[in-house]
């Protein structure tokens, strides 16, 4: 990729709309998945769940092991962490807003990078009519002058 890439500026704005729009892409269906999620969950993701086991040995009421130790109690503990979808949305909004502002800049710096690029094709348009005007001005005296 890094060598495929010109040299140009306007090249490069280029590449970094199209990895803006890219991004803007992937946000917008991240957004529309935890829209769908949102409804589909009462309002609620799973953020995070874990599982816990402990192992002990039987004991009777006195405390003490039954068996020596041979029989063992496993308890498991399963706990899930939830978050309201709605702050996954509203982060990612926020991401997307910020794309799209850096993609909304680049997109104005092409513009004035191609406003300018006209501009100076024009001016050395110009140019060249006022260079042709002067040559066939001063060819014209030679050949007056020649007379």
């Amino acid at each position: 990729m890094i060598e495929s890439m010109g040299d140009s500026e306007e090249e490069h704005l280029l590449m970094q709309l199209q990895m803006f729009s890219i991004r803007e892409r992937r946000l917008m269906q991240r957004i529309k998945h935890y829209r769908e999620l949102e409804a589909e969950n009462h309002g609620l993701s799973v953020k995070a769940a874990s599982k816990t086991k402990k192992v002990e040995d039987v004991t009777d009421f006195d405390g003490e092991s039954v068996g020596a130790g041979k029989y063992k109690k496993v308890t498991e503990t399963s706990v899930t962490h939830t978050e309201a979808v709605m702050n996954s949305i509203m982060a990612l909004e926020a991401e997307l807003t910020k794309v799209q502002r850096a993609k909304t800049k680049a997109i104005e710096a092409l513009s004035r990078l191609r406003t300018e690029s006209q501009k100076l094709e024009n001016e050395e348009a110009g140019n060249d009519i006022v260079k042709t005007w002067a040559q066939k001005v001063l060819e014209a005296r030679r050949q007056r002058d020649e007379k």
